[in-house]
């Protein structure tokens, strides 16, 4: 654990949790599993598939996974609240309250529906939600995103800092991003990255 003993730690090394905090609990788990001397922990076939599918890790062989020990009977008491941009946080997390003030101060405008908006009205829309729902996260964890342009429902963006590199930004685009947009704008919404340099 190289010498990591509490959460803050953590997050500076790792920047796990170092935006909405609702791994917390997760990470104090493991931080107080290790200080037992305990360094295993139960992996699911599920999790070694995503593993292997989203980074190329290699799928462990029978021998490694009959090494693998059973699964832990998990209780977590964490109150947790569901805010407005659709992600859930624990009642202590900074970001949490930081979204609720913004969604508290953001006014409430009669919207057209989205197949009577034409190409500006969209993209205003689209940055209006990337602005007030997704970016306080986005910007908790030291990444940002900027929308590029929209093709039909093809919504196309760029990442920066922190999220360039993480091998969770294609997780956050797909189940975080366009999941956010087409809850909250159109169903049929896809958002794409391009990367930059290509």
């Amino acid at each position: 654990m190289r010498g990591l003993t509490t959460v803050d730690a953590v997050s500076k090394a790792t920047k796990a949790g170092a935006g909405c905090h609702t791994c917390h609990p997760d990470i104090d788990a493991i931080l107080a599993r290790c200080a037992r001397g305990n360094y295993r922990v139960h992996i699911t076939r599920e999790e070694y598939e995503t593993s292997h599918r989203l980074a190329g890790t290699p799928m462990p062989g029978a021998e490694e996974l009959a090494k693998n020990p059973p699964a832990p009977v998990r209780v977590i008491d964490v109150k947790m609240k569901v805010a407005p941009d659709g992600f859930v946080y624990p009642d202590s997390s900074p970001v949490a309250q930081r979204v609720l003030e913004k969604a508290a101060a953001k006014p409430v405008v009669p919207r057209k529906p989205w197949p009577e908006m034409n190409a500006s009205e969209r993209l205003a829309r689209i940055e209006e939600a990337l602005e007030h729902d997704l970016r306080p996260a986005i910007h908790a964890d030291g990444g940002d995103i900027k929308l590029v342009r929209l093709d039909d429902n093809r919504v196309f963006v760029t990442l920066h800092g922190h999220c360039q590199s993480c091998h969770s930004a294609l997780s956050t685009l797909k189940f975080g991003v366009e999941k956010h947009l087409r809850d909250s704008i159109w169903p049929e919404l896809e958002v794409e990255e391009i990367v930059q340099g290509y």
